[in-house]
């Protein structure tokens, strides 16, 4: 299964469907959204004299009309690996957490992998694991406050069931790894948006 939780060292699996017929899944969410905006259109180019304020003859409706706009199609759907950041900052149980706080702030990010000297995933230390009972000011190792169970993915992960676990399970960043928590790299919700910006129909923009 690409997408695992990691209690304390141990892998397991997770469960998620892939199919997209619920009305609370992000691609299915995403698609009728397109779609409807798409009729929306189409209507318009049908009534010039009922359009909703974009005229039907302007280049961009002619742009899309045209089915120019339409992305190439892939082979392969888009994976966490392809996105993901690579060089991840990371950060040892022995480290305090004053350190991680820092390390967070110069670096403005919210969420630190924390691995072994072999580079193998131990858990996650979180800025909100830290500004609880204000530990960012405790001399004390992370070990005491860190998350070990962490959902990760794989790199052959597709970003649409990445996409969808963070919105069902309301996380930021999802650590890729392989099989032997080696880590590879984290996904987060930038990259998520960057992919978005990138990948995504001019439909969804317009």
């Amino acid at each position: 299964m690409p997408i695992q939780w990691i209690v304390n060292g141990a892998q397991r699996s997770y469960f998620y469907s892939s199919d997209y017929s619920s009305p609370d899944d992000f691609a299915s969410l995403l698609r009728v959204e397109l779609e409807g905006e798409a009729q929306k259109r189409r209507k318009d180019r049908e009534n010039p004299h009922k359009t909703s304020g974009k005229h039907p003859n302007n280049p961009i409706s002619q742009y899309i009309s045209s089915g120019a706009s339409k992305a190439p199609t892939r082979a392969q759907p888009l994976t966490v690996g392809e996105l993901m950041t690579k060089d991840v900052i990371t950060i040892h149980p022995g480290d305090t957490a004053e350190n991680a706080w820092q390390l967070m702030q110069r670096n403005q990010i919210r969420h630190i992998p924390v691995v072994d000297l072999k580079n193998h995933l131990i858990g996650m230390i979180s800025d909100r694991d830290l500004i609880k009972n204000n530990r960012f000011q405790s001399k004390n190792p992370i070990q005491q406050y860190l998350s070990k169970e962490v959902l990760t993915a794989k790199q052959e992960t597709r970003l649409d069931l990445a996409a969808g676990v963070m919105l069902k399970e309301k996380i930021n960043s999802l650590p890729v790894v392989g099989a032997e928590l080696e880590l590879y790299g984290i996904f987060t919700t930038s990259d998520l948006l960057r992919a978005i910006w990138k990948h995504a129909p001019i439909e969804l923009w317009i």
